[in-house]
Protein backbone atom coordinates (compact mmCIF):
# COMPACT_ATOMS: atom_id res chain seq x y z
CA UNK A 1 0.00 0.00 0.00
CA UNK A 2 1.33 3.36 -0.99
CA UNK A 3 1.18 6.03 1.75
CA UNK A 4 0.14 9.52 0.71
CA UNK A 5 2.28 12.37 1.90
CA UNK A 6 0.37 14.87 4.05
CA UNK A 7 1.30 18.35 5.11
CA UNK A 8 -0.42 21.08 7.11
CA UNK A 9 0.10 23.21 4.03
CA UNK A 10 -2.57 21.08 2.36
CA UNK A 11 -5.14 22.20 4.95
CA UNK A 12 -6.64 25.58 4.23
CA UNK A 13 -7.88 27.46 7.31
CA UNK A 14 -10.11 30.47 6.53
CA UNK A 15 -8.53 33.73 7.62
CA UNK A 16 -10.51 35.60 10.30
CA UNK A 17 -10.29 39.37 10.43
CA UNK A 18 -11.81 41.96 12.80
CA UNK A 19 -11.80 45.73 12.51
CA UNK A 20 -13.46 48.66 14.28
CA UNK A 21 -16.19 50.32 12.24
CA UNK A 22 -16.13 54.08 11.73
CA UNK A 23 -18.51 56.40 9.83
CA UNK A 24 -16.12 56.63 6.86
CA UNK A 25 -16.27 52.87 6.24
CA UNK A 26 -16.24 51.66 2.63
CA UNK A 27 -19.77 51.47 1.20
CA UNK A 28 -19.68 47.76 0.35
CA UNK A 29 -18.42 46.84 3.79
CA UNK A 30 -21.03 49.11 5.39
CA UNK A 31 -23.87 47.39 3.54
CA UNK A 32 -22.48 43.94 4.35
CA UNK A 33 -22.27 44.83 8.05
CA UNK A 34 -25.85 46.10 7.99
CA UNK A 35 -27.00 42.88 6.32
CA UNK A 36 -25.39 40.76 9.05
CA UNK A 37 -27.08 42.80 11.78
CA UNK A 38 -30.49 42.55 10.05
CA UNK A 39 -30.25 38.86 9.23
CA UNK A 40 -29.06 37.62 12.61
CA UNK A 41 -31.26 40.11 14.44
CA UNK A 42 -34.35 38.74 12.69
CA UNK A 43 -33.42 35.19 13.65
CA UNK A 44 -32.94 36.15 17.29
CA UNK A 45 -36.25 38.02 17.38
CA UNK A 46 -38.06 34.99 16.00
CA UNK A 47 -38.97 36.68 12.72
CA UNK A 48 -39.17 34.94 9.35
CA UNK A 49 -37.58 37.77 7.38
CA UNK A 50 -35.16 40.58 8.20
CA UNK A 51 -36.37 44.16 8.51
CA UNK A 52 -35.94 46.33 5.41
CA UNK A 53 -32.39 47.54 4.78
CA UNK A 54 -31.63 50.95 6.25
CA UNK A 55 -30.19 53.73 4.07
CA UNK A 56 -26.41 54.01 4.17
CA UNK A 57 -26.65 57.43 5.81
CA UNK A 58 -28.62 55.96 8.69
CA UNK A 59 -26.04 53.19 9.14
CA UNK A 60 -23.23 55.76 9.20
CA UNK A 61 -25.14 57.75 11.83
CA UNK A 62 -25.25 54.63 13.99
CA UNK A 63 -21.49 54.24 13.65
CA UNK A 64 -21.06 57.86 14.77
CA UNK A 65 -22.74 57.16 18.13
CA UNK A 66 -19.97 57.96 20.67
CA UNK A 67 -21.37 55.58 23.31
CA UNK A 68 -21.25 52.47 21.16
CA UNK A 69 -18.22 50.72 19.65
CA UNK A 70 -18.85 48.40 16.71
CA UNK A 71 -16.73 45.84 14.86
CA UNK A 72 -17.05 43.76 11.70
CA UNK A 73 -15.76 40.21 11.57
CA UNK A 74 -14.89 38.55 8.29
CA UNK A 75 -13.74 35.30 6.75
CA UNK A 76 -11.33 35.81 3.89
CA UNK A 77 -12.45 39.43 3.59
CA UNK A 78 -16.21 38.77 3.51
CA UNK A 79 -18.17 40.27 6.41
CA UNK A 80 -19.98 37.45 8.21
CA UNK A 81 -20.11 38.78 11.77
CA UNK A 82 -20.57 41.92 13.83
CA UNK A 83 -20.23 43.06 17.42
CA UNK A 84 -21.26 46.11 19.39
CA UNK A 85 -20.78 47.22 22.98
CA UNK A 86 -22.08 50.15 24.99
CA UNK A 87 -22.37 51.14 28.65
CA UNK A 88 -25.25 49.46 30.45
CA UNK A 89 -27.38 51.15 33.08
CA UNK A 90 -25.46 49.63 35.95
CA UNK A 91 -22.05 50.80 37.23
CA UNK A 92 -18.93 49.36 35.57
CA UNK A 93 -21.13 47.21 33.32
CA UNK A 94 -21.09 47.07 29.52
CA UNK A 95 -23.76 45.52 27.31
CA UNK A 96 -22.48 43.62 24.27
CA UNK A 97 -24.03 41.84 21.32
CA UNK A 98 -22.22 39.50 18.91
CA UNK A 99 -23.72 38.38 15.60
CA UNK A 100 -22.40 35.70 13.24
CA UNK A 101 -24.28 34.39 10.22
CA UNK A 102 -25.47 30.84 11.09
CA UNK A 103 -23.80 29.17 8.12
CA UNK A 104 -20.47 30.83 9.00
CA UNK A 105 -20.25 29.77 12.63
CA UNK A 106 -17.55 27.46 13.91
CA UNK A 107 -14.63 29.29 12.27
CA UNK A 108 -13.66 31.48 15.22
CA UNK A 109 -15.37 34.70 14.11
CA UNK A 110 -17.45 35.02 17.27
CA UNK A 111 -14.46 34.38 19.52
CA UNK A 112 -12.36 36.92 17.61
CA UNK A 113 -15.09 39.55 17.93
CA UNK A 114 -15.48 38.82 21.63
CA UNK A 115 -11.74 39.19 22.11
CA UNK A 116 -11.86 42.72 20.72
CA UNK A 117 -14.85 43.59 22.89
CA UNK A 118 -13.05 42.40 26.01
CA UNK A 119 -9.86 44.28 25.18
CA UNK A 120 -11.80 47.47 24.54
CA UNK A 121 -13.92 47.30 27.68
CA UNK A 122 -11.08 46.28 29.94
CA UNK A 123 -9.17 49.34 28.73
CA UNK A 124 -12.28 51.46 29.41
CA UNK A 125 -12.35 50.31 33.04
CA UNK A 126 -15.47 48.16 32.78
CA UNK A 127 -15.74 45.14 35.08
CA UNK A 128 -18.86 43.26 33.98
CA UNK A 129 -19.98 42.26 30.49
CA UNK A 130 -23.69 41.58 30.02
CA UNK A 131 -25.67 40.32 27.05
CA UNK A 132 -28.85 38.46 26.19
CA UNK A 133 -29.03 35.19 24.28
CA UNK A 134 -31.73 32.79 23.18
CA UNK A 135 -31.81 29.76 25.45
CA UNK A 136 -30.58 26.39 24.16
CA UNK A 137 -28.72 27.90 21.20
CA UNK A 138 -25.06 27.85 20.13
CA UNK A 139 -24.77 31.42 21.40
CA UNK A 140 -25.95 30.43 24.88
CA UNK A 141 -23.64 27.42 25.02
CA UNK A 142 -20.73 29.55 23.80
CA UNK A 143 -21.32 32.07 26.62
CA UNK A 144 -21.80 29.44 29.32
CA UNK A 145 -18.66 27.58 28.25
CA UNK A 146 -16.77 30.83 28.85
CA UNK A 147 -18.06 31.05 32.42
CA UNK A 148 -21.08 33.34 32.03
CA UNK A 149 -23.74 33.30 34.75
CA UNK A 150 -27.45 33.27 33.93
CA UNK A 151 -29.58 35.95 35.57
CA UNK A 152 -33.13 36.59 34.45
CA UNK A 153 -35.13 34.94 31.75
CA UNK A 154 -36.54 37.83 29.74
CA UNK A 155 -39.71 38.15 27.68
CA UNK A 156 -39.45 40.29 24.54
CA UNK A 157 -42.88 41.84 23.94
CA UNK A 158 -43.97 43.91 20.94
CA UNK A 159 -46.84 46.24 20.22
CA UNK A 160 -47.66 46.22 16.50
CA UNK A 161 -48.99 49.58 15.36
CA UNK A 162 -50.45 48.21 12.13
CA UNK A 163 -52.97 46.32 14.25
CA UNK A 164 -53.25 48.82 17.09
CA UNK A 165 -56.45 48.50 19.12
CA UNK A 166 -57.05 52.22 19.62
CA UNK A 167 -60.45 51.71 21.24
CA UNK A 168 -58.96 49.58 23.99
CA UNK A 169 -56.06 51.98 24.55
CA UNK A 170 -58.41 54.97 24.67
CA UNK A 171 -60.59 53.19 27.23
CA UNK A 172 -57.51 52.54 29.37
CA UNK A 173 -56.50 56.19 29.19
CA UNK A 174 -60.01 57.45 29.88
CA UNK A 175 -60.42 55.26 32.97
CA UNK A 176 -60.54 57.53 36.00
CA UNK A 177 -57.38 57.90 38.08
CA UNK A 178 -58.52 60.28 40.77
CA UNK A 179 -55.67 62.14 42.39
CA UNK A 180 -53.30 61.87 39.42
CA UNK A 181 -52.71 63.68 36.14
CA UNK A 182 -50.81 62.71 32.99
CA UNK A 183 -47.75 64.74 31.98
CA UNK A 184 -45.81 64.22 28.72
CA UNK A 185 -42.35 65.45 27.81
CA UNK A 186 -39.45 64.75 25.50
CA UNK A 187 -35.83 65.88 25.44
CA UNK A 188 -35.86 67.41 28.95
CA UNK A 189 -37.81 66.68 32.10
CA UNK A 190 -39.60 69.79 33.40
CA UNK A 191 -37.62 71.58 36.10
CA UNK A 192 -40.49 71.20 38.57
CA UNK A 193 -40.54 67.41 38.09
CA UNK A 194 -36.92 66.48 37.52
CA UNK A 195 -36.02 65.76 41.16
CA UNK A 196 -39.07 63.59 41.74
CA UNK A 197 -38.54 61.91 38.37
CA UNK A 198 -34.98 61.01 39.39
CA UNK A 199 -36.26 59.42 42.60
CA UNK A 200 -38.88 57.50 40.65
CA UNK A 201 -36.15 56.13 38.35
CA UNK A 202 -34.48 54.57 41.39
CA UNK A 203 -37.63 52.52 42.03
CA UNK A 204 -36.63 50.15 39.22
CA UNK A 205 -34.69 48.37 41.96
CA UNK A 206 -38.01 47.05 43.29
CA UNK A 207 -38.85 45.19 40.08
CA UNK A 208 -38.75 41.38 40.43
CA UNK A 209 -35.50 40.18 38.86
CA UNK A 210 -32.42 38.12 39.60
CA UNK A 211 -29.65 40.11 37.97
CA UNK A 212 -29.26 43.31 39.99
CA UNK A 213 -26.80 42.96 42.88
CA UNK A 214 -27.36 45.19 45.93
CA UNK A 215 -26.38 48.76 45.17
CA UNK A 216 -26.23 48.24 41.42
CA UNK A 217 -29.13 50.54 40.55
CA UNK A 218 -27.95 54.00 39.59
CA UNK A 219 -28.59 56.60 42.29
CA UNK A 220 -30.39 58.95 39.94
CA UNK A 221 -30.51 62.64 40.80
CA UNK A 222 -31.13 65.88 38.93
CA UNK A 223 -27.56 66.11 37.64
CA UNK A 224 -27.52 62.54 36.30
CA UNK A 225 -30.86 63.04 34.58
CA UNK A 226 -29.60 66.20 32.87
CA UNK A 227 -26.35 64.47 31.90
CA UNK A 228 -28.30 61.58 30.36
CA UNK A 229 -30.45 64.05 28.42
CA UNK A 230 -27.38 65.83 27.04
CA UNK A 231 -25.79 62.53 26.00
CA UNK A 232 -28.94 61.53 24.14
CA UNK A 233 -29.07 64.90 22.42
CA UNK A 234 -25.48 64.40 21.29
CA UNK A 235 -26.55 61.09 19.73
CA UNK A 236 -29.53 62.69 18.01
CA UNK A 237 -32.14 60.83 20.04
CA UNK A 238 -34.65 61.83 22.68
CA UNK A 239 -36.36 60.10 25.59
CA UNK A 240 -40.12 60.47 25.42
CA UNK A 241 -41.68 60.21 28.87
CA UNK A 242 -45.29 59.92 29.94
CA UNK A 243 -45.72 60.27 33.69
CA UNK A 244 -48.49 60.02 36.25
CA UNK A 245 -48.07 62.94 38.64
CA UNK A 246 -49.88 63.34 41.94
CA UNK A 247 -52.50 66.03 41.39
CA UNK A 248 -51.60 69.42 42.79
CA UNK A 249 -47.97 68.41 43.39
CA UNK A 250 -44.71 67.88 41.53
CA UNK A 251 -44.46 64.23 42.64
CA UNK A 252 -43.94 61.65 39.89
CA UNK A 253 -45.81 58.51 40.91
CA UNK A 254 -45.19 56.47 37.75
CA UNK A 255 -43.73 56.85 34.30
CA UNK A 256 -42.92 55.03 31.10
CA UNK A 257 -40.09 56.06 28.77
CA UNK A 258 -39.35 55.33 25.11
CA UNK A 259 -36.18 56.24 23.24
CA UNK A 260 -36.97 57.89 19.90
CA UNK A 261 -34.15 58.32 17.40
CA UNK A 262 -33.75 59.38 13.80
CA UNK A 263 -35.40 56.17 12.64
CA UNK A 264 -38.95 56.05 13.96
CA UNK A 265 -39.94 52.73 12.43
CA UNK A 266 -39.07 50.62 15.47
CA UNK A 267 -38.82 52.18 18.91
CA UNK A 268 -37.73 50.61 22.16
CA UNK A 269 -39.25 50.89 25.61
CA UNK A 270 -36.81 51.86 28.31
CA UNK A 271 -38.24 51.77 31.84
CA UNK A 272 -41.79 51.59 33.12
CA UNK A 273 -41.83 52.29 36.84
CA UNK A 274 -44.45 52.77 39.54
CA UNK A 275 -43.22 54.11 42.88
CA UNK A 276 -44.03 51.66 45.66
CA UNK A 277 -46.64 53.75 47.53
CA UNK A 278 -48.58 54.39 44.32
CA UNK A 279 -48.98 50.81 43.16
CA UNK A 280 -52.27 48.95 42.72
CA UNK A 281 -53.91 51.99 41.12
CA UNK A 282 -53.52 50.97 37.47
CA UNK A 283 -50.93 53.65 36.81
CA UNK A 284 -48.59 51.44 34.76
CA UNK A 285 -51.38 50.52 32.34
CA UNK A 286 -52.47 54.16 32.21
CA UNK A 287 -49.08 55.60 31.26
CA UNK A 288 -48.25 52.79 28.81
CA UNK A 289 -51.57 53.14 27.00
CA UNK A 290 -51.13 56.91 26.84
CA UNK A 291 -47.61 56.51 25.45
CA UNK A 292 -48.80 54.08 22.76
CA UNK A 293 -51.42 56.58 21.58
CA UNK A 294 -48.88 59.39 21.69
CA UNK A 295 -46.48 57.44 19.48
CA UNK A 296 -49.25 56.50 17.05
CA UNK A 297 -50.44 60.09 16.77
CA UNK A 298 -47.08 61.85 16.59
CA UNK A 299 -44.96 59.27 14.74
CA UNK A 300 -47.08 58.03 11.82
CA UNK A 301 -44.25 55.84 10.51
CA UNK A 302 -43.82 53.84 13.71
CA UNK A 303 -44.20 50.13 13.08
CA UNK A 304 -43.49 48.52 16.41
CA UNK A 305 -42.74 49.23 20.05
CA UNK A 306 -40.68 46.59 21.85
CA UNK A 307 -40.44 46.01 25.59
CA UNK A 308 -38.27 43.62 27.60
CA UNK A 309 -39.57 42.28 30.91
CA UNK A 310 -38.27 39.68 33.34
CA UNK A 311 -40.38 36.51 33.33
CA UNK A 312 -40.57 36.88 37.12
CA UNK A 313 -42.17 40.32 36.77
CA UNK A 314 -45.71 38.99 36.40
CA UNK A 315 -47.25 42.35 37.23
CA UNK A 316 -45.60 44.20 34.35
CA UNK A 317 -46.25 41.31 31.99
CA UNK A 318 -49.96 41.65 32.81
CA UNK A 319 -49.73 45.39 32.10
CA UNK A 320 -48.15 44.65 28.72
CA UNK A 321 -50.98 42.24 27.87
CA UNK A 322 -53.62 44.80 28.83
CA UNK A 323 -52.04 47.40 26.55
CA UNK A 324 -51.87 45.10 23.51
CA UNK A 325 -48.31 43.77 23.61
CA UNK A 326 -47.73 40.17 22.57
CA UNK A 327 -44.80 37.91 23.36
CA UNK A 328 -42.28 37.63 20.54
CA UNK A 329 -39.53 35.55 22.10
CA UNK A 330 -37.64 34.85 25.30
CA UNK A 331 -34.00 35.38 26.08
CA UNK A 332 -31.55 34.81 28.93
CA UNK A 333 -29.74 37.72 30.51
CA UNK A 334 -26.17 36.63 31.21
CA UNK A 335 -23.20 38.34 32.81
CA UNK A 336 -19.51 37.58 33.15
CA UNK A 337 -16.59 39.21 34.91
CA UNK A 338 -14.37 40.86 32.28
CA UNK A 339 -11.12 40.01 34.09
CA UNK A 340 -12.11 36.32 34.26
CA UNK A 341 -13.15 36.38 30.62
CA UNK A 342 -9.84 37.94 29.58
CA UNK A 343 -8.02 35.13 31.36
CA UNK A 344 -10.11 32.48 29.62
CA UNK A 345 -9.35 34.13 26.27
CA UNK A 346 -5.61 34.25 27.17
CA UNK A 347 -5.44 38.04 26.87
Amino acid sequence: MKLMAFSLEDVRIPAVGVDVLRPDIDELRLVAWGDVMRTVGAIERGEYAPAPAQPSQRLREQLADPRTVRWAGDLDGTVVGAAEVRPAGEPKTAFARIYVLPEMRGHGVGRSLLTEVVRDQRAAGMEILATTVLADTPGARFALDLGAAVGDELVINVLDFENLDRDSLERNVATGHDGYRLVHWSDQAPDLLVDSYALAKRAIADAPNNHLPPGAVVEWDRDLVRQSERERADRGVALWVTAAVVAGTSTVAAFTAVEVGRSTVDVGQEDTVVVREHRRHGLATWVKAAMALRLADELPNVRRLSSTTAVANTGMRAVNARTGFHELTRRLLITINIADLAERLHL
